[in-house]
């Protein structure tokens, strides 16, 4: 029996018992712990059956019997933890996934932007952005949701969406013809 100290993620140190340790050609190591686990230093199972290869024979037919009693279920469900949790630090849920989907439906809104000036009348016409464009730290609430709205010292006029599959060019004409 060994006592190994381990390091962690963190800094601190643990210590594991080991009962055997087994090492091909190659340096890879499978650890026999005294608990009965094949895995490795720092106490977690193996991840599939073929790293138990690396036992030499008459200690595989014990690795083996222990991966069919337990130890396949042990590691799928160790790795499986380990996978959710990784999973949700990477933001891969759905109602996650909908949110930034809604966002960038909001994001991609362009407005135009009209100064008041002194007097009461209108400035020129900006050309159609996005709200970061406009100088916001963040997305206005009314942004996306108000056809025109006044806010500070602008109004703010929201641009329709132009279908990509139209052509623009029948628009100018029926812009161009007289109205009786």
């Amino acid at each position: 029996m060994q006592e190994l100290k381990v390091k962690k993620g963190d800094g601190s140190y643990d210590t594991v018992k080991i009962h055997r340790s087994f090492q091909d050609i190659s340096g890879k190591h499978i650890f026999h712990h005294a608990n009965g686990t094949f895995g490795y230093k720092d106490g977690s199972p193996v991840q599939n059956r073929g790293e138990l290869d690396v036992i030499p024979e008459p200690h595989r037919r014990v690795a083996l019997a222990w991966w069919k009693r337990v130890g396949e279920k042990m590691s799928s469900e160790y790795y499986g933890a380990i996978a959710d949790t990784q999973r949700e630090k990477a933001g891969d849920f759905q109602e996650e996934l909908a949110a930034v989907e809604a966002n960038t439906m909001l994001d991609s809104i362009l407005y135009t932007r009209r100064p008041f000036t002194k007097g009461g009348k209108m400035g020129a016409v900006s050309d159609p952005k996005p709200w970061m464009e406009f100088g916001f730290n963040k997305r206005p609430d009314w942004w996306g949701q108000a056809r025109q709205i006044d806010f500070l010292d602008f109004r703010y006029a929201m641009q329709d969406q132009i279908d990509q599959n139209s052509d623009p060019s029948a628009s100018d004409k029926e812009g161009s013809e007289p109205k009786e």
